[in-house]
């Protein structure tokens, strides 16, 4: 009956069009891409956090969006566009994790930054006290590869390559 009436159809496609192209944009602001979308639904990915991640967070906050861990559409959501206060809700929520997970992200940084400058002063330190140059060259081989590996982790965290440890 809601279809034959053509002043309810069109008033409802109207507002869920306005919402959806509403939620676009917020999704947009914090980092999401979607090819466009002309249906009652949303299919995005996040530029730095993978799906799997968002899905079980949002499903956790028992919010319902779709998830398929299928080639090619692993990394994406299917969003339906629900009323104003469910996306409303959504996106409250999307800023709230995502402000958290960059919060983490920084400190982790931070920390590992903080180890990295530790490291370099104890190995300068001891490479004034070693007297032999096979003592100096274990050694600093050893710092090396410490430094090194804590510069890598620097590198993947920047790049956003976490395997999903913030939250």
């Amino acid at each position: 009956e809601a279809v034959k009436d053509d002043t309810y159809f069109k008033a409802t496609t109207a507002k869920i069009i306005a919402t959806r192209e509403r939620v676009k944009k917020e999704l947009t602001s914090l980092g999401f891409t979607f090819p466009d979308s002309k249906a009652n639904f949303i299919f995005a990915s996040h530029k730095e956090v993978p799906a799997e991640e968002l899905f079980r967070a949002l499903r956790e906050a028992d919010i319902y969006v779709r998830h398929w861990n299928k080639p090619r559409i692993s990394n994406s959501l299917r969003i339906s566009v629900g009323t104003d206060e469910e996306m409303d809700r959504l996106i409250a929520f999307l800023k709230e994790y995502l402000e958290k997970r960059a919060q983490a992200k920084k400190q982790q940084l931070e920390m590992l930054n903080k180890k990295i400058a530790k490291m370099e002063l104890e190995r300068s330190r001891q490479t004034q006290s070693w007297n032999s140059e096979r003592q100096m060259a274990k050694a600093s081989n050893a710092y090396d590869a410490n430094i090194m590996m804590e510069a890598e982790l620097v590198k993947n965290i920047t790049k956003g390559e976490n395997n999903g440890n913030f939250k």
